[in-house]
């Protein structure tokens, strides 16, 4: 499964972060999300800087078949736990 995949590779490319995959249940069971723990902003934009910058990472995204993606349907969420 390409998710499962890119969240190895993204974990090792890191090496930091264990990043997992969940799918919908219920509503938009077609979509999958990525979910990571970081200490902070500061942390989740250098784990990001490294993966885009990666040369194998770019390779593997270039590879994925075309029909996994749909432009404009990306969607980035920043959470913290509720205390």
């Amino acid at each position: 499964m390409f998710a499962k995949e890119a969240a190895a590779r993204a974990g090792k490319i890191d090496g930091s972060a264990d990043f997992q995959v969940f799918s919908g249940v219920f509503g938009s069971v077609e979509r999958v999300f990525w979910i990571a723990e970081f200490e902070g902003l500061a942390a989740l934009e250098k784990t990001l800087m490294k993966i885009e910058a990666d040369a194998g990472w770019k390779q593997f995204i270039d590879n994925a078949p075309k029909d996994l993606f749909v432009d404009g349907s990306g969607r980035e969420a920043i959470m913290q736990p509720v205390s």
